[in-house]
């Protein structure tokens, strides 16, 4: 990959998750973009509910730089967009500036098999994710994921100053990691319960 990627202002990621596919990654300097570690397309992970915000930067390697330099240089992108819907998690991507995005919110649903069970006012059962109004008796049966550990892709394509006047377009995907959180699951399996009506 010729793109450098960074990322900044990083808020409300916790210290450590037990068993982290990010902090047990490990890659050689060159592959990370000269630091080691995880892979620069490689987001930190969070739990399910944890509410977050990360800058992400892009630049592209310097287009000035002599052929076969041995320390390169980057510039900043010239326009940079994320194509993929992260809103049924909970997030979003806002393009901040021409070479950087953020990726905030607070992440939900991003386990396939979790599910609640409600009995409805009707007397019906409902299978959903969550469910965000109070037209509901009851719940009547919760089912925690069987797989702990998820991730997600973000498609993002990235512009940037070329050798020539024709700016170069790179595609690349981010990743992250999302664990599941015992306690943060409790705690809306307990609101859900409190918002039935009688």
């Amino acid at each position: 990959m010729t793109l450098r990627i960074t990322y900044s202002d990083m808020t409300g990621f916790p210290v450590d998750i037990p068993g982290d596919y990010y902090t047990s990654f490990s890659i050689t300097a060159a592959e990370s973009g000269g630091t080691g570690g995880p892979p620069q397309t490689l987001i930190p992970s969070v739990y399910q509910g944890n509410t977050y915000s990360v800058k992400i930067s892009f630049e592209g390697p310097n287009p000035l730089d002599p052929p076969g330099t041995e320390t390169p240089t980057y510039v900043n992108a010239t326009n940079v967009s994320c194509s993929t819907d992260v809103s049924a998690y909970g997030l979003s991507i806002v393009k901040t500036s021409a070479n950087s995005l953020v990726l905030s919110g607070t992440a939900t649903n991003v386990f396939e098999n979790e599910y609640y069970q409600f009995l409805l006012k009707n007397l019906q059962l409902a299978v959903l994710p969550a469910i965000n109004n109070s037209e509901y008796l009851s719940v009547v049966r919760y089912n925690p994921p069987t797989t702990k550990e998820t991730s997600k892709a973000y498609s993002v394509t990235v512009t940037y100053p070329g050798p020539t006047e024709t700016p170069i377009v790179e595609s690349v995907n981010l990743e992250q990691y999302f664990y599941w959180n015992y306690t943060v699951s409790i705690a809306a399996f307990t609101q859900a319960v409190s918002k039935g009506t009688k």
